[in-house]
């Protein structure tokens, strides 16, 4: 009798480890629930453009920004977005309010960093959400962990050009350590 549970319980894990493979390959189409959001890193959003546009980020997130560079034709070039979403996601950094109402921000932009000096040049346009949580979220130095849905979709706000647009369903207080590149 002992053994038969044994085997049983067996048989459940078996089918329980399948099931996770299938939704795992499906995105959960198979199983009846949704695919977990995707994990992403601000790495994952930069456009592979070679060693000018690795220091063209490097220098973007450096505080000599603040000195004032210029910026040519290859920074824009660099802060194209190549790397289409149109996804689940769940990525961490510092929320930029927008527009702050009473009971929250709605929408803000979220970038890798906080910004070193708040005058031109902004962040490339790769490394910038533009995201609309209707919630709110209260504002704090503090990173935040969004899921939502990102597209890819240029835009322009104000002076900063933007390359993705989250629609955020979970926002939740992070620490420093977990904004990874």
């Amino acid at each position: 009798m002992n053994t038969r549970r044994r085997g049983r319980g067996a048989w459940i894990a078996v089918a329980a480890t399948v099931a996770a493979i299938v939704a795992a390959v499906t995105g959960g189409a198979l199983v009846g629930g949704p695919a977990p959001p995707v994990q992403i890193g601000w790495a994952d959003l930069r456009a592979a453009g070679g060693p000018e546009c690795v220091a063209w980020h490097q220098l973007s997130q450096s505080p000599k920004i603040c000195a004032g560079v210029p910026t040519d034709m290859g920074y824009h070039r660099c802060a194209a977005a190549t790397v289409s979403f149109n996804t689940e996601v769940e990525i961490t950094g510092y929320a930029h309010p927008v527009a702050m109402d009473f009971d929250g921000v709605r929408r803000f932009l979220l970038m890798p960093a906080l910004a070193p000096c708040r005058h031109a040049p902004p962040p490339m346009g790769n490394q910038i959400i533009l995201v609309d949580y209707p919630p709110g979220i209260d504002m704090s130095v503090d990173p935040v962990r969004l899921t939502g849905h990102l597209v890819t979709e240029l835009s322009l706000h104000g002076l900063i050009q933007v390359r993705y647009r989250m629609t955020a369903t979970s926002a939740v207080r992070a620490s420093h350590s977990e904004v990874r590149d």
